[in-house]
């Protein structure tokens, strides 16, 4: 009965701590309480970053950086893998797009297809650096 309680407890001081945290994305998920200390890459702060500065993006991130960090995890690995389907990069980056704002299961939050886009494009350069120049 203890555990359930003070993984809430800890859940809603995270949830505090990333509602009145930092406007800094990075700093966002670094000020967010846990029982160890979160391991972030120079690809996440790269990540956080880069939508801190876009409009309408930047919400996002400070809302929910765990959040945040997941999604562009999610979106740079299914990238990948319409890649290894053997898809172009400019093939597979309009579909993601059109996916992310249309349909596949994925709510986008009333995201603009310009702000998906973003999104996609910041993730693929954070974590696929290989495939920036294709989605640019």
């Amino acid at each position: 009965m203890i555990k359930p309680i003070l993984g809430l407890f800890a859940a809603l001081l995270a949830l505090t701590a990333c509602a009145t945290g930092p406007d800094n994305p990075a700093q966002a998920y670094d000020s967010a309480p846990g029982t160890t200390a979160p391991v972030i890459s120079d690809s996440d702060r790269a990540f956080l970053t880069a939508l801190g500065a876009r409009p309408g993006l930047a919400e996002f991130v400070v809302a929910s950086p765990y959040g945040a960090l997941s999604t562009g995890q999610n979106l740079a690995a299914e990238f990948d893998q319409l890649i290894a389907t053997g898809m172009s990069p400019a093939q597979a980056f309009p579909r993601m797009v059109d996916d992310f704002t249309h349909g596949d299961g994925v709510h986008s939050d009333g995201m603009t297809p310009d702000q998906a886009a973003d999104l996609i494009r910041i993730s693929i350069s954070a974590y696929k650096p290989q495939y920036t120049a294709a989605v640019s």
